[in-house]
């Protein structure tokens, strides 16, 4: 449902824009997905933080209990799930996303039926510092994450639900390559789409004949 929509846009959102706050801002989703975002609007790198994030859930349950369920990691340890190699740029970025993903809540309704999810993640800092008025003098990799995933967003990984995303898709690719690794692994045969739904669902910005360049690059990429 997620990762067949815009709600991690592969458009150019500059700094101002990815604090500015949205409220009930319709999410272009395929099918009959009615979606809903208040808070941050949600980029490209953010579904790459929330992939790490549950992740880490692995050997862990997810738990309605407040007091349960808090998986913590350090900085350097949430690098290393992404692929990536620590930094402070790394650092600020992974912070920055989680903020996002922290503050966005959803409406979501699928098959005709609403699923309760208040966020997708729940977040909290050991580093003393609150949104982004961090000092990046005071950030050090063993900084302490500690995450949680209600049991809202772990209900729409049901049976009949659950998709892989292969590992390539978040690490390797960025903007519309990632967004299409995504999409079209959620795919178990093929499906007809038109350009103009993938310009939307990809919450492109573009303009539609820029994005056929675009995606006719990006889909070559692919075949590669």
């Amino acid at each position: 449902a997620l990762l067949r929509s815009a709600l991690f846009t592969v458009a150019k959102l500059d700094g101002d824009e990815r604090k500015k706050a949205v409220f009930d801002l319709p999410i272009y989703a395929q099918g009959d997905v009615v979606l809903k975002l208040t808070g941050l609007r949600l980029i490209d790198y953010d579904r790459q933080v929330l992939a790490a994030v549950l992740s880490a859930y692995r050997d862990f349950p997810l738990s309605a209990n407040a007091e349960s369920g808090w998986v913590r990691v350090s900085f350097w340890q949430f690098a290393g799930m992404m692929g990536l190699s620590y930094g402070l740029k790394v650092h600020l970025a992974i912070r920055e996303s989680l903020i996002r993903l922290n503050a966005a809540h959803l409406r979501l309704r699928v098959n005709r039926r609403d699923v309760p999810l208040p966020r997708l993640v729940e977040v909290a800092f050991d580093d003393g510092y609150e949104e982004h008025a961090t000092d990046p003098r005071n950030l050090k990799g063993s900084d302490l994450i500690a995450l949680r995933v209600p049991e809202g967003m772990a209900e729409l990984f049901g049976p009949a639900c659950w998709t892989a995303i292969p590992q390539v898709a978040l690490t390797e690719y960025a903007g519309l390559v990632r967004w299409l690794t995504s999409f079209f692994s959620t795919h178990d045969k093929p499906y007809s789409l038109s350009v103009e739904d993938l310009y939307h669902y990809s919450g492109s910005d573009c303009g539609l004949r820029e994005f056929r360049r675009r995606l006719k690059n990006a889909l070559a990429r692919l075949e590669e």
